[in-house]
C-alpha cells in the first residue's frame, strides 16, 4: 500500500497519457505561499485521490 501511496501522491494529473485523471494535484500547489487554506487544499487534494485510487487506505 505504501508504494501504491507514494505512485499516486508522486503522479500528476495529465502525466501517464491512457489515464490522464490518475494521480493529484498536489503538483500544482508546489509554489503557492504557505497558508492555512493551502493546506487545507492539499489535505482535501491528498485525502481525495488516496480514496479514490487506493481502497486498502483508510482515509
Amino acid at each position: 500500500a505504501e508504494r501504491a501511496m507514494r505512485l499516486i501522491l508522486g503522479t500528476a494529473y495529465g502525466e501517464r497519457p491512457m489515464r490522464p485523471e490518475f494521480g493529484c494535484a498536489i503538483h500544482d500547489m508546489l509554489f503557492e505561499p504557505g497558508t492555512i487554506d493551502l493546506l487545507s487544499r492539499i489535505q482535501v487534494e491528498v485525502g481525495d485521490s488516496l480514496a479514490r485510487w487506493e481502497p486498502r487506505v483508510d482515509v
